[in-house]
C-alpha cells in the first residue's frame, strides 16, 4: 500500500456507527460514518474531529450512549 504526503488515515472503534439515534432510532452505520468522514476530509484534522463529534451528538440526541466511541486520525 502506497501512501501519499496529504493522506490522512483513521482507527476507530465500532461505537460511532453502532449509535441509536435519528428519527428512527436506527443504528448509524458504516456506510454513513465512512459518509462523515469523507465529507469532512477537506477540513484540518482538528475542526475535521469536531465536525464528527458534533455530527455524533446530533445523531444521538438524547438516547443513551451504547458503547465506547474512539477516532484516532493521523496525518501523513
Amino acid at each position: 500500500m502506497e501512501f501519499q504526503v496529504t493522506d490522512r488515515i483513521f482507527m476507530f472503534t465500532d461505537g460511532y456507527k453502532d449509535q441509536n439515534g435519528g428519527q428512527l432510532n436506527k443504528k448509524y452505520s458504516s456506510k454513513e460514518f465512512k459518509k462523515s468522514l469523507v465529507q469532512t476530509g477537506k477540513l484540518g484534522l482538528a475542526e475535521q474531529m469536531i465536525a464528527l463529534e458534533q455530527n455524533y451528538d446530533r445523531w444521538k440526541g438524547y438516547k443513551e450512549q451504547v458503547d465506547d466511541v474512539l477516532i484516532l486520525g493521523i496525518n501523513l
